[in-house]
């Protein structure tokens, strides 16, 4: 039974990695289910279970279930790549950043507007207390801020028991904040993750545009 199950897992993972790296087309449709085919015969003559046992409600729903979870997953993590590169190429940084506050300004700009295309909501809360972030907290509705409170002073990114809500602790210009996610769809690690990306990559972009400007200003002295 062991090594059965880590038949499975081996197809899995296996299917993962080429439905990852080949994406299912009309073309090539058949040529992955001849693939499965092969897969369950290959388990039957090994096993010698009969088929019968394999197509009912018993073992082959499990790696069957777990195969399409995986591919949802694969495909919506391609979807949101596509989206994010998409985003980045199109997206547009105020050029005359003076200051603090529009720096803050301009990023939270840039991640709303992600949020919006994607549904998802998205800002930025500045505290610089215990009691601030708690304050912070209590205007969610959560049933476990405790919790949520003991996670960010962790400095963890919290999930609400139904993954509509995520509160990332982050710091920006040396200030601490809360990147509060929400959405009626499940927010995972990868949403919250390509926010983090979206910081870095705007204050990649504002410090690479200020290096520039401090250079044509040393080559017009």
């Amino acid at each position: 039974m062991l090594f059965r199950k880590f038949w499975y897992l081996l197809f899995v993972i296996g299917a993962c990695y080429v439905v990852t790296n080949y994406p299912i087309t009309e073309k090539n449709s058949l040529q992955f289910l001849y693939a499965f085919i092969s897969a369950v015969l290959i388990d039957i003559a090994v096993f010698q279970t009969p088929l019968v046992k394999k197509i009912g409600p018993t073992e082959l729903n499990e790696p069957i279930e777990a195969l399409k979870d995986s591919n949802q997953l694969v495909l919506s993590f391609s979807e949101k790549m596509k989206s994010l590169v998409t985003y980045i190429g199109d997206v547009t940084i105020e050029e005359n950043i003076q200051n603090d506050t529009m720096y803050i300004t301009g990023l939270s700009n840039v991640l709303k507007n992600y949020g919006e295309d994607n549904r998802i909501d998205i800002s930025l809360n500045r505290f610089s207390s215990h009691a601030e972030m708690r304050g912070l907290i209590d205007l969610l509705s959560l049933d476990n801020r405790t919790e949520a409170i003991g996670t960010l002073v962790d400095k963890k990114t919290f999930y609400s028991k139904d993954s509509k809500i995520a509160l990332a602790p982050i710091t920006v210009l040396e200030q601490e904040y809360i990147l509060q996610i929400s959405s009626k769809k499940v927010i995972t690690e990868i949403d919250v993750d390509i926010f983090f990306l979206l910081i870095h990559v705007y204050d990649l972009a504002i410090c690479e545009r200020d290096e520039r400007g401090a250079v044509e200003d040393g080559e017009n002295v």
